[in-house]
């Protein structure tokens, strides 16, 4: 039986491979940090050592490196040492172990290894990233492709889901929390992107793991569509107020970033028989499961 490791088993991508992981038979170990958990191991992903023993306790056959910089794009910006570290150097450990154990990588990576494009960008597209956290996902991609035979870097992006108890919370969460509460939200119809749901990316990418192929691959979800446009869908689904939802110029923080990118999903969809849900679809889906913890609570 396959021995699957999710490090970072406590984040929305590690919460969703933990449940389809298991819900497939394999064994399955996860790992956390920052919020402890009784059914995980903790590991400091900076800490070569913790890595090293923890790769020799549980010899797993597929590694999934879910774990993301806390405070985001801008503060890799802010902290570039750090973030190096995090995003870089322990790749860097993490691919070594693999290598003894010849253990799969799966590796979740961004599309903000790119600039802008007006047409929808190919995995071989020439790589342009305007920020710290894109050029060290760009270099963890390299290093892991000149270094590992069997790996899967998966490029994706505005991942969302359902996710209670986060600190850091995804675009979803933030909207849905504020509309919640009846706050105003403000939200920008001039920054576009692809809403990707979190259990539909871990799916899509076990199919891939399952044909046993390796490589560099785009998931994301099937709609284009402005962050104005999708709060909007997100208040229309639950019954908020959608005169909460204030439509403002783009805010980026002082860190550049790709306002219009589009990744192609034509590689996956002529590998595995790749679906993922629509925005509105996978919205209703989110109400049902917030409707169910609701009652068990």
């Amino acid at each position: 039986m396959s021995k699957s490791l999710v490090i970072g088993a406590n984040g929305l991508v590690g919460q969703n491979f933990m449940d389809i992981l298991s819900a497939s038979g394999r064994e399955v170990v996860g790992t956390c940090f920052s919020r402890s958990h009784e059914q995980f191991k903790k590991l400091d992903i900076l800490n070569k050592a913790e890595i090293s023993q923890l790769f020799e306790e549980v010899s797993p056959d597929e590694v999934y490196f879910c774990a993301n910089f806390p405070g985001g794009v801008n503060r890799c910006e802010d902290e570039r040492e750090q973030a190096t570290r995090f995003h870089l150097d322990s790749v860097k450990n993490i691919v070594s172990e693999c290598k003894k154990l010849n253990s799969k990588l799966i590796f979740i990576s961004t599309d903000y290894v790119f600039a802008d494009s007006k047409e929808p960008v190919e995995e071989d597209h020439e790589r342009n990233p305007l920020n710290v956290y894109g050029d060290l996902k760009a270099k963890a991609e390299d290093y892991i492709q000149e270094n590992l035979t069997r790996f899967l870097s998966i490029r994706t992006t505005n991942i969302y889901g359902l996710d209670l108890k986060t600190k850091t919370p995804n675009y979803f969460m933030q909207i849905f929390s504020k509309l919640k509460n009846n706050e105003k939200v403000k939200t920008s119809s001039q920054m576009y992107g692809t809403p990707t749901p979190a259990k539909g990316l871990a799916q899509s990418i076990l199919l891939l793991v399952d044909k046993d192929v390796s490589g560099i691959f785009h998931i994301v979800g099937p709609e284009y569509v402005n962050r104005y446009e999708w709060a909007l869908e997100i208040a229309k689904e639950f019954g908020f107020d959608q005169k909460l939802i204030e439509n403002v110029p783009a805010n980026t923080g002082g860190c550049k970033r790709p306002l219009n990118l589009r990744l192609s999903t034509s590689k996956i969809k002529n590998t595995v028989p790749f679906n993922i849900l629509g925005l509105k679809e996978e919205l209703n889906r989110i109400h049902d499961d917030f409707n169910r913890i609701t009652l068990e609570n």
